[in-house]
């Protein structure tokens, strides 16, 4: 557009050169008998259009330049872009949207405030703490003392619990006590893994370090 833009500029340019030369040397050759008399420019190209007259040169190409002009500017009309923020990207305005639109305010109903106030006062506080806590498992296994009279005689201490050949619990999968020692295979919920162990008295193993501890 630019560049045929600039050709048809430059061809009206050199059409009003030649004709305001013509008229220069046309004026030095035969001067007019009469003086010539300030004609608006804009009455002669009414008038030329009105009243059937020739229109100068030089007019005439003035006019070629601004309708052509006018007839860029027509077709090249710019549009504005249309972006719906300037702070967000169109995702993140489209997620406030979403959740401006699916947010209601309004006052609790008697129902809700009933269930608010039995849930604080412990009515079903045992169920919803049921659903919605996460069971913790113990992250180190303590061996606090051994007992020891037999295989199936013996009383030992891990993790502050009193542990006997008929009371253990669901962590230890298999267990072996000795006189000085004990050996266990312990299975964490956390990370769904089962640890063989082998503890003495006042030693700890650590399940996320995976390191025995003296204490």
């Amino acid at each position: 557009m630019g560049r045929g833009l600039l050709k048809k500029l430059a061809l009206y340019g050199g059409m009003l050169f030649a004709f305001s030369s013509y008229n220069a040397m046309a004026q030095d050759s035969a001067p007019a008998a009469n003086p010539p008399t300030e004609v608006n420019s804009q009455t002669i190209i009414f008038g030329a259009q009105n009243e059937g007259e020739d229109i100068a040169p030089e007019l005439l190409v003035l006019k070629l330049v601004d309708s052509e002009l006018q007839e860029i500017y027509k077709r090249d009309s710019f549009v504005p872009p249309n972006f719906p923020s300037l702070f967000f990207l169109p995702g993140e305005h489209r997620a406030l949207k979403t959740a401006l639109a699916s947010f209601v305010a309004r006052p609790p109903t008697e129902e809700e405030i009933a269930e608010s106030e039995a849930s604080s006062q412990g009515l079903g506080g045992d169920d919803l703490q049921g659903e919605g806590a996460q069971k913790t498992y113990p992250r180190e296994v303590k061996l606090g003392g051994i007992l020891y009279n037999g295989v199936e005689d013996w009383i030992i201490w891990i993790n502050q619990t009193r542990i006997t050949p008929g009371a253990i619990p669901s962590e230890i999968l298999d267990i072996s006590v000795y006189d000085n020692y004990v050996e266990l295979k312990w299975f964490d919920g956390e990370t769904n893994k089962i640890y063989p162990i082998r503890l003495r008295p006042n030693q700890r193993f650590n399940i996320d370090a995976r390191m025995f501890l003296p204490g």
